[in-house]
């Protein structure tokens, strides 16, 4: 009877803390009665970035959980509410949000400041490549974005460090314009971000010069990696295109089989964000072929890592991956 009765209560407990640690209602209530600058962010990689530069002066809502793919995911009810509770919106752009697309179109309707982040980076590269910024391009069909014609530019720009870090001095410099009170609060905390990001590229730099420059090849799901592969000298090859709402082909697989075994490519990656499916068909097509292919790891792509794990910050998320790509690599 005793042991009946404890496990009555640990049961109890149990039931008691998923609930505590999961009220959507409560949360939204503590949003709304924040006495700091109320900001809803769209993606778990624009809410880092927001938090460390805004630190105690803001309460940031991340409308997408870790490991939610930000290309196909759609707003529910409760992120409209958000949307429109907040002071400041900002969203990553570039047509990465593609489902979200309406719901920020209807918030800048509203007293709502909406913030595209990638927004700079679109004006650089239009006005002559100004600080170096070349965005990549793709071809997309019914999709809405930054634009000439059907001409859209891959979202992906977290992926070159000296992109985030523009982006990041944009973002504060936003901050600092809507809210100047804070503006040297804000300064001190992009100054101290930026110290961390240049060590970042410094240790990724580092790591990939220990890969000899033939083998600096990269295999995966899709196509988010290229910025990587501009900035830091890595051949970028995926089976889908820019976007995860893509479908590969069989001739899509093949194609990239064939160029594993043209450069004797013997690690692909899997992403956090995307199936699994699609690289067990390339596998599996390789080894038809004779040639094995192996899976290096899960790298993330889109979406931060869980706040308890691996990746749960951009910082560490970069270093995790290229970690995990160097290593494969070279076959540690």
């Amino acid at each position: 009877m005793k042991k009946k009765i404890i496990l009555i209560f640990v049961t109890i407990l149990s039931i008691s803390l998923l609930v505590g640690c999961a009220n959507p209602k409560k949360d939204y209530r503590n949003f709304l009665e924040a006495e700091e600058i109320k900001i809803v962010a769209t993606t778990s990689l624009i809410s880092d970035m927001v938090r460390n530069i805004g630190g105690n002066k803001v309460v940031v809502h991340q409308l997408m959980k870790p490991g939610v793919d930000p290309h196909s995911y759609i707003p529910t009810k409760l992120d409209i509410d958000y949307l429109l509770s907040a002071e400041v919106v900002i969203f990553s752009g570039m047509h990465l949000e593609a489902q979200t697309s309406e719901a920020l179109r209807k918030v800048a309707n509203r007293d709502v400041l909406v913030i595209e982040a990638a927004n700079v980076l679109v004006q650089k590269h239009e006005n002559n490549n100004e600080d170096g910024v070349t965005l990549l391009s793709w071809t997309g069909e019914n999709h809405e974005g930054h634009n000439h014609g059907d001409l859209l530019y891959d979202p992906h720009f977290w992926f070159n460090v000296d992109y985030w870090i523009i982006v990041s001095r944009y973002i504060t410099n936003e901050l600092q314009r809507l809210y100047p009170q804070h503006e040297n609060y804000f300064e001190l905390r992009y100054q101290s971000y930026l110290v961390e990001l240049n060590a970042l590229n410094t240790y990724l730099e580092s790591r990939i010069s220990e890969v000899p420059v033939e083998k600096r090849v990269l295999l995966t799901a899709h196509d988010a990696f290229g910025y990587f592969g501009e900035r830091y000298g890595f051949s970028v090859n995926a089976v889908l295109g820019v976007s995860t709402e893509d479908e590969a082909s069989t001739k899509d697989i093949e194609n990239l089989v064939s160029l594993a075994i043209e450069k004797n490519v013997e690690v692909v990656f899997i992403e956090s964000s995307v199936p699994q499916k699609t690289i067990n068909a390339i596998i599996e097509s390789a080894r038809i072929k004779n040639h094995t292919i192996r899976i290096g790891g899960e790298l993330f792509s889109d979406a931060l890592g869980n706040p308890d794990g691996k990746g749960s910050t951009y910082i560490d998320m970069l270093r995790d991956n290229i970690d995990m790509i160097v290593d494969a690599i070279n076959n540690k």
